[in-house]
């Protein structure tokens, strides 16, 4: 079982601070930030940044080895769609989305102590709920280490797969070094995520990196 545990202290934000930025680094002061808290309830959002000691994003003072759970979001470099097309509401991932969404199952066989849960595969960006159980003993690992394992994993297949099966190359890097997430309080807060997961891509042309990656 995973714990989720609300978080005293904290109060919905009106303007940014260190914890609001989308996954291009820059404050969610409109389209991503009001999406989102439509879409949830007006809920706190977290972002972590991956190997940038001079802008630590997390949620300032948060363990995030501790047992519970996170929704997270991945977004290709650049939001170019790398992963698949929407069509009439539906996802169709192609190889490279399919690729995305195994190596997301094999989190648990990596980080026995975890689960996953709803996931779904965008043109150009992953979301995922995973649950650090409440026996989650290996307070060495996190859940930024969980999600670098998994960008790692992911970019290096991806590579691979440039070289030898001849898929759509990327400028610079595949994944944005920063990624959404966002600690899942209760239940309702979980069905809420869950829901908005399912539904996806059904709302894919209202969603803020459709409209990013046409500027």
């Amino acid at each position: 079982m995973y714990c989720m545990k609300p978080l005293s202290g904290t109060t919905h934000r009106s303007s940014p601070t260190n914890a609001d930025f989308d996954c291009r680094g820059e404050p969610m002061c409109s389209p991503c930030l009001v999406c989102m808290s439509r879409s949830f309830g007006d809920p706190i959002w977290e972002s972590t940044q991956i190997d940038l000691p001079s802008r630590i994003l997390r949620l300032k003072g948060y363990d995030y080895a501790q047992s519970g759970a996170y929704f997270v979001t991945v977004c290709i470099q650049n939001q170019v769609c790398l992963l698949g097309e929407v069509v009439d509401g539906r996802i169709h991932p192609n190889d490279a989305g399919l690729m995305i969404d195994d190596w997301w199952t094999k989190l648990p066989d990596k980080f026995p102590k975890i689960e996953i849960d709803a996931s779904v595969v965008m043109p150009n960006h992953f979301h995922g709920i995973v649950m650090l159980s409440e026996n989650w003993a290996a307070k060495t690992t996190s859940l930024p280490d969980i999600m670098k394992w998994f960008k790692t994993m992911t970019t290096n297949h991806y590579i691979r797969a440039v070289k030898q099966q001849d898929w759509e190359s990327f400028d610079g890097q595949f994944w944005q070094r920063s990624y959404h997430d966002h600690i899942i309080r209760n239940e309702p807060d979980l069905n809420r995520i869950r829901e908005y997961i399912e539904n996806n891509p059904a709302r894919w042309e209202a969603d803020v990196n459709y409209s990013q990656r046409l500027k």
